[in-house]
Formats: structure tokens, sequence, C-alpha cells
């Protein structure tokens, strides 16, 4: 009788008791992102704008741009005119022809020929 009636509660109590004793089981390390090339070098010049990346470049398929999210906005890299560029959405760094050089994202730089970072990351 006293093992009907308490034989539910005594054993879930012990499952409790055997999973809050076992040890964790390891988690995998998340993969890590890193900098390369002219994100890294663009990061170098700028690093408490751009901050830490959260992702790894990736390349758009058409126009072989390449991009990175950061904790600070989007680092871009365009094929078509070799530009590296940073924007947080208010402001980009860009680091071209003349080094690196800041302007409002409504704004545009002398040698710029085509659509800010910001408009051909969207």
């Amino acid at each position: 009788m006293i093992i009907a009636k308490w034989g539910a509660p005594i054993l879930a109590l012990a499952l409790l008791v055997a999973v809050v004793a076992l040890p964790p089981r390891p988690v995998p390390a998340q993969a890590t992102c890193s900098y390369v090339l002219g994100f890294a070098a663009l990061r170098s010049l700028i690093p408490g704008q751009v901050g830490q990346c959260l992702e790894h470049e990736r390349s758009d398929g058409e126009t072989g741009d390449a991009y990175q999210r950061t904790t600070g906005g989007m680092l871009v890299w365009r094929k078509e005119d070799n530009w590296t560029a940073f924007t947080d959405g208010f402001r980009t760094w860009l680091n071209g022809p003349n080094g690196l050089e800041q302007r409002l994202n409504t704004e545009r730089l002398a040698w710029e020929t085509q659509a800010p970072p910001e408009a051909a990351a969207e």
C-alpha cells in the first residue's frame, strides 16, 4: 500500500536527483568568425566602429561583392571598383584611393561611381 501510494513521487524524485547529478554534456564550440584581407585592414583602422564579427565573410553570387555583418554594422567590398567600406547605417568609412575617408550615408565622395555600401548591402 505504501509503495502504491508513494511509488510514483519517489520515482520522480529519484529521476530528478539523477538528472541533476549528471555532469553537463559538453556543448560543441561555435565556429568563430574572423576578418581577412581588406576587411581585416579596414577593421585595424577603425576597430571601435567595426567591433566584433557576427558571421564569416559572404559573397554575392551575382555581383561578386563581399559582405560581413559586425557588432557595429556591415563591412562591404565591391568587386566592380575594388573599394572596401564599413557602414554603421548612418555613416560610412571607405578605404579608397585617398586612404580612409568618412562620409554620411546620404553623401558621396567625388571618386565614388556607384551606389553606397548601405544600398548595395540591402
